[in-house]
């Protein structure tokens, strides 16, 4: 009887190992061994998974570069185009993933800065700063006189909580997220107002 219990025994076990080692999940082989299945990766040729690094970006459509590596070239760059509607000459182009971040290649556009300065002759009054320009890529205004100074890129500047007060001596630079392109229009508090500007 007792060898029927051990033989019945050596069955049951042998039954419940069998499921324990089919089950095990398939992994992407890194190169020091395995990657969590969630890890960012390049899949390679041979079925193997690099992590996304600078020397393994994420492959790029059109790029000269692959999952091994790329290059530099505008070409194996990702652009993130604006919003439907938005301006496509700037775009935010990357290279790659640094510490999970994009790499954003240096995309400085030099160019002389145009001369917009204007003395506000009358007070209160909304006065054309700068025209309209679809090229505009940024513009800076300093007040240089006595009293606020309101800019306004939607229509004619009030002297209110409707356009952007600059107040005496201080200065305003457009942010290089968005710069509106309709013409900017000034009003100040004080009459002979001088005012500092320019536009790229």
């Amino acid at each position: 009887m007792n060898n029927l219990h051990m033989r019945a025994g050596a069955v049951v076990l042998s039954l419940i190992a069998a499921p324990c080692a089919a089950q095990t999940a398939n992994s992407v082989k890194a190169p020091a061994g395995y990657a969590p299945v969630q890890a960012p990766c390049v899949q390679q040729a041979d079925g193997g998974c690099l992590p996304v690094s600078a020397t393994n970006p994420l492959p790029v459509t059109g790029g000269t570069g692959g999952g091994g590596g790329g290059d530099a070239s505008s070409a194996n760059q990702l652009s993130v185009q604006a919003a439907a509607g938005g301006n496509a000459a700037k775009a935010l182009s990357v290279q790659g993933i640094a510490g999970g971040r994009p790499v954003v290649v240096d995309t400085v556009v030099t160019s002389a800065a145009a001369d917009r300065g204007a003395v506000i002759a009358t007070a209160n009054a909304a006065q054309q700063l700068m025209a309209a320009n679809g090229a505009r890529r940024g513009f800076s205004v300093q007040n240089q006189s006595s009293g606020a100074c309101y800019v306004n890129g939607q229509g004619a500047a009030t002297t209110d909580h409707h356009s952007l007060m600059v107040g005496a001596g201080a200065y305003y630079e457009s942010s290089p997220a968005h710069v509106g392109t309709g013409a900017i229009s000034i009003a100040c508090t004080v009459a002979n107002a001088a005012v500092y500007a320019r536009e790229w």
